[in-house]
């Protein structure tokens, strides 16, 4: 007992008692069995009570240096308690102690948003460098030999890179490239969810370029490709078709037409004016610029979230606020969405709330190993390391699933491996025929009006491999999203790897190298 007093002795007085009494009587705010000075504190934290989490969190960086959860768990508190100067140096301390880890990517994450800049988005991204975003480059006046179609100009562009040759139709409002197309051109794939989407391409056509232009992807129409009148709203168009035989219609002197593009006179491009000021740090003077930018550009995610930013630059924080989530609502799954959550927890106390409560319930759902996860042993544990590529804000890694090789997205919010009908045909169809009965909810449950689906149906994998590790009889879901005309589409463009396939493993991301570190948990 002596002894016992002289190491209390040495502790600060409020964890002294604690412990004293933990002698004696269980505590009250912990499980028995979750008694170690990390759990502890880890239990105090999600139960609301920061600052009293804070000694055992101190206590046990003493005693488990070598792990990073207790360092960003402190950080967390003091963020939680406003004390926003303690926990700006708490988040520094991780990323110098544990450069490689999650702890340390949460980190620069929490650090980007406290400061008001951009906060980083996982697998970077054009609007992570806003200083070389591009912007459109319009000509003065363009002049172009052109083929003809159906008495309509043809001109030949590149889509990120890819050739498609486009009917010019200033009548059709927006431009749209069938999937065929889209698939014989060989364009990059669509970051959309669904087809009759919108994605971004910088489209060039000879010295015009229009930056992360909107162009729809119909499989309504597949074998469309139309530069319409949003594409040259800046300018006006005239048509000059090939001259013609006056007799018999045919063609006696130019085989092509002309097209010319002629920028109209006073013309200002706000998006541009407005991105410079804000690179300058002149944001009041790129406010109103980005605001009609947003409103002239419906369908570009990054006008709307540059004028969030700037709000928040400026302390328009109420409008700042409704601009990320109108982000997020009308741009789901983009780069932007995924850097507005981000804003959101760090200046939006009830979304970052009800964002911890979201994630407290998919732990508990999925029980996956990570920051949250059980108490580190000293004993050296099974590891491995496999390579990563970042996609569409995911994590993609290749698995062997029943031994086929499937490019799949990491997922520990899903405690079961997750596929579209489409995604598992492609592994063996016989999985469509076995799967379970199917549960239906709306796309979108609180809209009234809502005309699509979810349908999801459980069954099991025979075989996943993820690098060493091998599982049988792996839970999953296939999940289809289905509108009342008979399209279906995924949730995602790649399967999903949920815990189901990783049980017993927990994982770190090495982003200088591009690797996953798996480490063994029993």
């Amino acid at each position: 007992m002596p002894k016992v007093l002289s190491t209390l002795s040495r502790l600060p007085v409020r964890l002294a008692l604690l412990l004293l009494l933990s002698f004696c009587l269980p505590f009250s705010s912990v499980k028995a069995e979750d008694n170690s000075t990390f759990e502890c504190g880890r239990n105090l934290f999600k139960s609301g009570k920061y600052k009293d989490a804070l000694p055992y969190l101190k206590s046990s960086q003493s005693i488990y240096s070598y792990d990073n959860r207790a360092f960003y768990y402190e950080a967390l508190c003091y963020h939680r308690m406003g004390q926003l100067g303690a926990a700006m140096t708490a988040y520094q301390n991780v990323i110098a102690k544990f450069p490689d880890s999650e702890a340390a990517d949460l980190s620069k994450k929490a650090l980007a948003g406290m400061r008001g800049g951009t906060p980083l988005p996982p697998s970077g991204g054009s609007l992570n460098k806003l200083k070389t975003l591009a912007v459109d480059k319009l000509p003065a006046q363009m002049v172009l030999k052109v083929s003809e179609q159906d008495g309509k100009p043809v001109v030949e562009a590149l889509v990120s890179g890819a050739k498609v040759k486009f009917v010019v139709d200033t009548n059709v409002a927006n431009s749209v490239v069938g999937v065929d197309i889209a698939k014989q051109s060989k364009m990059p794939d669509p970051a959309v969810k669904s087809k009759d989407e919108y994605s971004l391409y910088d489209i060039k056509l000879d010295t015009m370029t229009r930056a992360a232009f909107p162009l729809q992807i119909s499989s309504k129409e597949p074998k469309i490709a139309v530069l319409g009148a949003d594409y040259f709203d800046y300018a006006t168009v005239a048509y000059t078709p090939p001259v013609k035989n006056q007799t018999d219609g045919t063609t006696v002197a130019e085989p092509t037409g002309t097209l010319t593009v002629t920028r109209k006179a006073g013309f200002r491009n706000p998006f541009e004016s407005g991105l410079k000021l804000f690179n300058d740090g002149k944001y009041r003077a790129a406010y109103p610029l980005l605001k009609t930018s947003s409103v002239n550009r419906p369908r570009d995610p990054r006008a709307l979230y540059l004028l969030a930013v700037c709000c928040q630059h400026i302390n328009k924080l109420d409008e700042a606020r409704s601009a990320y989530r109108n982000v997020m609502q009308r741009f789901p799954g983009t780069e932007a969405s995924t850097l507005s959550n981000f804003a959101l927890k760090a200046i939006d106390p009830a979304y970052a709330a009800q964002a911890r409560s979201l994630a407290q319930a998919a732990q508990a759902k999925s029980d996956k190993y990570n920051l949250l996860g059980g108490v580190p042993q000293a004993s050296k544990k099974a590891e491995f390391e496999i390579p990563y590529t970042p996609e569409n804000g995911y994590i993609k890694v290749t698995a062997l699933v029943d031994g086929r090789n499937v490019d799949m997205y990491l997922n520990n919010n899903y405690g079961v491996c997750v596929f579209s009908s489409d995604q598992i045909r492609q592994v063996d169809p016989s999985y469509l025929e076995n799967a379970g009965e199917g549960s239906f909810k709306p796309v979108d449950p609180n809209n009234s009006n809502n005309l699509s689906q979810t349908i999801t149906r459980p069954f099991r994998l025979k075989r996943v491999i993820v690098g060493k590790i091998e599982t049988s009889n792996v839970a999953a879901q296939l999940v289809d999203n289905a509108s009342r005309i008979g399209a279906t589409w995924a949730s995602t463009d790649r399967p999903l790897l949920g815990v189901s396939a990783t049980q017993g493993w927990r994982y770190e991301v090495l982003p200088n190298r591009r690797m996953l570190r798996f480490i063994q948990q029993n």
